[in-house]
C-alpha cells in the first residue's frame, strides 16, 4: 500500500526533507506494520482519517511524530496527514493511477489472421487487452498483457 502523491503528501515530504515517492511508501508502511491500516481494496481512494477511524488518536500521532522526528506535530502537517489518500500497489500488480484499485481484464482485442472457410474456422490473434478498475471505473487499453 501507499499514499497518493498530492499536495498533502508533498507538504509532509518537505517537512521531513525526503522525496514524496519515498514518503508515500515509508509512512504508509509504518501504519500498516502497526496494524492501523489494513490492506483492503475497500479503503483504496479513501482518506487516511477514514482508514484509521477506529484507531486511538494518540497512537496515530505517536507514529507520525516519530516519523517527523519532532515533539509536537504542527496543525498544518496533522491536517495533511488526515487528508492523505490511501492507495493499493507496490507488489508488482497493475494498479489504477486514480484510486489504487487493482485492474481487472475486461476484454481482449483480436485481429483475424485467417478467414473462415467451410472446412476451417476463422483464426484470431490477440493484439491487446482492455482493463478496468472495479472501484472507480478507470479504463486502460494496452497492446501487452499486464
Amino acid at each position: 500500500m501507499k499514499f497518493k502523491i498530492d499536495q498533502n503528501l508533498k507538504k509532509i515530504a518537505k517537512a521531513v526533507g525526503r522525496d514524496p515517492e519515498i514518503v508515500r511508501f515509508e509512512l504508509c508502511e509504518r501504519y500498516v506494520n502497526a496494524g492501523m491500516i489494513v490492506d483492503d481494496f475497500m479503503l483504496y481512494n479513501e482518506s487516511f482519517a477514514t482508514a484509521t477511524k477506529d484507531e486511538n488518536a494518540f497512537k496515530v500521532c505517536d507514529i507520525f511524530r516519530d516519523y517527523l522526528g519532532v515533539d509536537f506535530i504542527p496543525a498544518p502537517l496533522f491536517d495533511a496527514l488526515c487528508n492523505l489518500v490511501v492507495m493499493g500497489g507496490g507488489d508488482g500488480e497493475c494498479y489504477c493511477p486514480e484510486c489504487g484499485g487493482r485492474f481487472e481484464e475486461k476484454e481482449r482485442i483480436y485481429r483475424t489472421i485467417s478467414p473462415q472457410t467451410y472446412e476451417y474456422p476463422e483464426e484470431y490473434e490477440i493484439i491487446g487487452y482492455i482493463y478496468e478498475c472495479p472501484i472507480c471505473g478507470e479504463k486502460l487499453e494496452t497492446t501487452e498483457e499486464l
